[in-house]
């Protein structure tokens, strides 16, 4: 799944059928896969930030269905229901997806977003003294966490005394926070893992634009 505009990879879009019966999200590379009987459905494709779209499928062999949702600046009328049933995705329970837009939303030091405060503020997680840096995760130490960049670790990721991390919020484009339950790809690390993404660029157009 990609961004229309830009044909960026599109990370933690969710992907499910119209009954919510069955659902998934996209990968790191944009990529989905779900299973479906062998007759017509209805898939929803969504993701923050983006128009919804959903295509009408005939599901008769295995295939390949690529999709580029339009970006969308504008937000809808939110109405917010007690007795509906929360949208099921095939996600892990530990996992927890972070776009730009909920760290960018957030309230930071001197108004720069910075990504570990951010993360500082979800439940189960403290910071370390200042001039130390790093986070406590789930009563962890703040070396017992791996930190990815780009599937590339980062030992040093504060800089500042600590104060600030060393991610520039303007290049990330998604954070996926493990705080149990770590994929065996993780090398099996005992507090969490934090991947951070940054922006692929625009595929579609090779002039230098500002972000």
């Amino acid at each position: 799944m990609r961004d229309r505009l830009s044909g960026e990879y599109l990370i933690g879009a969710n992907v499910f059928l119209h009954d919510r019966q069955r659902g998934t999200s996209t990968n790191e590379t944009g990529n989905y896969s779900l299973k479906i009987d062998k007759q017509r459905h209805r898939i929803h494709f969504s993701y923050l930030g983006y128009k919804s779209q959903i295509v009408e499928f005939n599901a008769l062999k295995d295939s390949m269905l690529n999709i580029s949702l339009q970006p969308d600046g504008l937000l809808n009328e939110i109405v917010i229901m007690d007795n509906l049933m929360e949208e099921v995705h095939e996600q892990p329970a530990d996992q927890q997806n972070l776009h730009i837009d909920k760290i960018r939303s957030s309230n930071h030091l001197g108004g720069e977003a910075d990504l570990f405060r951010y993360l500082a503020s979800q439940p189960g997680i403290s910071t370390a003294a200042e001039g130390v840096g790093g986070l406590n995760i789930r009563g962890g130490s703040a070396d017992q966490n791996l930190v990815l960049l780009d599937e590339v670790p980062v030992y040093n990721t504060g800089h500042a005394l600590g104060i600030f991390s060393i991610f520039n919020s303007d290049a990330i484009k998604s954070v996926s926070l493990y705080k149990g339950g770590i994929p065996a790809r993780y090398a099996g690390r005992l507090s969490s893992v934090i991947d951070v993404h940054t922006r692929d660029g625009n595929f579609q157009n090779s002039r230098l634009t500002p972000i």
